[in-house]
């Protein structure tokens, strides 16, 4: 019975990255990961480095950031 928990697609497992935690059934847990795990890795569509998706909203924050310094920064001149 052991074999069968060890490989049954129906059970459910913990994600891989250990602070998403979330239970998914093992048939799941691909798609879990590319697709909805808050700690997949995403490509930012400015900056074009990988970044973990909880991180994303705050990358994308230092962006805007850094893009308005750096406009203010060429009008002053």
């Amino acid at each position: 019975m052991q074999d069968h928990e060890d490989v049954c697609e129906f059970k459910e497992i913990h994600c891989v990255h250990p602070k998403c935690g979330i239970l998914v059934q093992r048939s799941d847990l691909a798609n879990h990961l590319e697709n909805s795990c808050s700690y997949r890795e995403e490509l930012c569509s400015y900056c074009e480095k990988r970044i973990v998706f909880v991180d994303m909203t705050v990358n994308y924050l230092l962006i805007i950031e850094f893009q308005r310094c750096s406009r203010n920064a060429r009008t002053d001149r």
